[in-house]
């Protein structure tokens, strides 16, 4: 049985539940043989991060070339991929996006529900109406959108809650490059908490393990983007540092 492999906070899993630890020792000029071997295939990451870095291309832009550029490496390269299996290889992905795509659509009509209720608008202007210190601002609405991220797509979420917040945060003098930088952080820890963490799923669907098995591993990644964060907020030249060069 082909046997397929995810990592989650740095641990290797395996379709058929083993955890795959390294016994061996470090050998310098092995290692310098794999880095040769694997060259093409890690100029992928390269692509998306360097592409979107860059502002030439789109996050989904930046994802559709480095699709095409594995598909060659693929093809003509590494010669693991046979013309015949492209078409088998297209319906799995499509398999995997289905189920990730369907949790989004669910959250975007949750984020609907909620938008055209009034709670969001509610709990912000309940949150920030008595607050008079900006850093106590900004932790308030950090507060109000890690919890927003576990029941929303980062997307929409930003889109409910941008317009609420900025104009508050511009009367209490806060950069507006540095708060936005806060938001998209705070929300993206969403992104891998639960119930509606999309990473988690997307790694539960390349892995082939189940959510409850990858849940146990998240709190030692989760704790150091905390950690991050608030640096983030408690220091906003880290932010703002090299938009003031610029």
């Amino acid at each position: 049985m082909v046997s397929r492999s995810v990592c989650v906070s740095g641990i290797l899993f395996s379709n058929t539940g083993s955890v795959y630890t390294g016994k061996s020792r470090f050998n310098a000029g092995e290692a310098l043989r794999s880095f040769g071997r694997a060259f093409f295939a890690l100029l992928a990451p390269l692509i998306i991060l360097g592409g979107i870095y860059s502002g030439f291309v789109t996050p989904t832009e930046a994802s559709a070339i480095c699709c095409f550029y594995c598909l060659v490496i693929g093809l003509f390269v590494y010669r693991e991929i046979k013309p015949k299996e492209i078409c088998r290889i297209v319906f799995d992905g499509v398999k995997s996006a289905a189920g990730i795509m369907l949790i989004v659509a669910s959250t975007q009509v949750f984020g609907w529900v909620i938008t055209r209720a009034g709670i969001p608008q509610t709990l912000a202007r309940m949150f920030t109406s008595s607050i008079s210190s900006p850093l106590v601002f900004t932790f308030a609405v950090c507060l109000i959108l890690l919890v927003a991220g576990c029941f929303i797509d980062a997307v929409p979420a930003l889109l409910i809650f941008a317009p609420i917040f900025c104009p508050t945060a511009q009367a209490y003098g806060i950069n507006m490059v540095y708060f936005g930088v806060v938001m998209v952080i705070v929300l993206c820890i969403g992104l891998a908490t639960p119930p509606v963490g999309i990473n988690l799923y997307v790694a539960s669907s390349v892995g082939g393990q189940p959510v409850h098995k990858i849940i146990p591993h998240l709190p030692i990644p989760l704790m150091a983007i905390f950690v991050g964060t608030l640096l983030v907020v408690l220091f906003p030249g880290i932010v703002t540092f090299l938009p003031s060069v610029l």
